[in-house]
């Protein structure tokens, strides 16, 4: 546990150094409930917006002029944010979500009266109506042969197991980048992980992804040498010769890597949806499809549904024929 102690407050101390303005120093602690990862997701949003609120307004962001944002301000940051670089309708909502959040600390601590994202006029998506991406049977076949195709390095071997474990899990790419070597059952098959707000919990895995693990170890052993025990992370990379934890950004550049063929932009998170999809068509139990995913409300879950069109249309027939005299 030591290693992931480390790994987060290395975390924390990036985030710290961010830091430049007083009211987010005091936004940043009261996250106590966030994982060093998510403080720092919200750290880098709420930063960007005063930094260029600063810049547009040539004033420093102090309580008074935290008093004086508008939803017309709002507007203008994500404008500029648009301008700058093309992103996911995904990723403008959270940009969003967390400057609300960032309002509602200072509203609750009676710096500011209103919050300015209650007026602001962009209606936000409901989340459990939109659809999850998947990927289909041929799209994983071009993921697998691009890593066949790889060259046989003790990289490759670590990006199969990660790409393997996250498709037939369903984990966080954050809950897997923290996994260490204690949490991991291999005999009972299972492994404990930490996902939002520092929830821990025991996933069940395959026989097939136990052999895939055991068959990484093994070779993290021998490449790593002495230093094996020195790091607990089970994905790791060698940075100015020395090991370290992958991190979640590196994850994103393999998947990136291995996807290269595929029609659509995948993302680590697109296993996850592509096994709560398949979960969910093997079993159509969406209870069952909550708990192994570790969501709370199978409101969320619900996006994972997703029912061809031709599949409804046959059953609507056979239920028709099923009742003709």
């Amino acid at each position: 546990m030591e290693g992931r102690r480390e790994h987060e407050r290395q975390i924390e101390q990036q985030t710290l150094n961010r830091i430049t303005n007083n009211l987010v120093l005091r936004f940043y602690y009261s996250l106590d409930m966030c994982t060093p990862n998510s403080k720092k997701q919200y750290v880098s949003v709420v930063m960007e917006f005063i930094n260029w609120y600063e810049e547009e307004s040539i004033e420093i962001f102090d309580e008074d002029q935290a008093k004086l944002v508008t939803a017309e301000n709002v507007h203008q940051y994500m404008d500029w944010v648009q301008r700058r670089r093309e992103l996911e309708v995904s990723t403008l909502q959270r940009k969003i979500v967390t400057l609300n959040t960032f309002f509602k600390f200072l509203k609750r601590n009676k710096i500011i009266s209103e919050n300015p994202i209650d007026s602001y006029g962009r209606r936000m998506k409901d989340n459990s109506e939109k659809e999850v991406i998947s990927l289909n049977a041929e799209e994983m076949k071009v993921i697998w042969n691009n890593i066949r195709n790889a060259k046989n390095t003790w990289q490759s071997k670590r990006d199969y197991c990660l790409i393997y474990l996250l498709f037939t899990t369903g984990l966080r790419v954050s809950a897997a980048d923290e996994i260490n070597l204690q949490d991991i059952d291999l005999q009972n098959h299972k492994i404990m992980v930490v996902e939002k707000l520092n929830k821990k919990r025991t996933i069940n895995i395959s026989s097939n992804t136990k052999d895939v693990l055991e068959d990484w170890i093994r070779e993290r052993k021998e490449i790593m040498g002495c230093w094996a025990d020195d790091v607990d992370a089970l994905f790791v990379t060698k940075y100015n010769k020395s090991w370290k934890r992958l991190g979640v950004r590196a994850i994103q550049a393999i998947f990136k890597k291995y996807t290269k063929g595929i029609d659509k932009k995948v993302t680590p998170h697109k296993a996850r949806s592509t096994y709560g999809t398949m979960l969910y068509q093997e079993t159509g139990d969406i209870y069952l499809v909550a708990e192994v995913l570790g969501q709370s409300s199978v409101e969320a879950t619900k996006r994972y549904i997703k029912t061809r069109e031709d599949k409804k249309i046959n059953v609507i027939n056979k239920i028709a024929q099923n009742l003709e005299i």
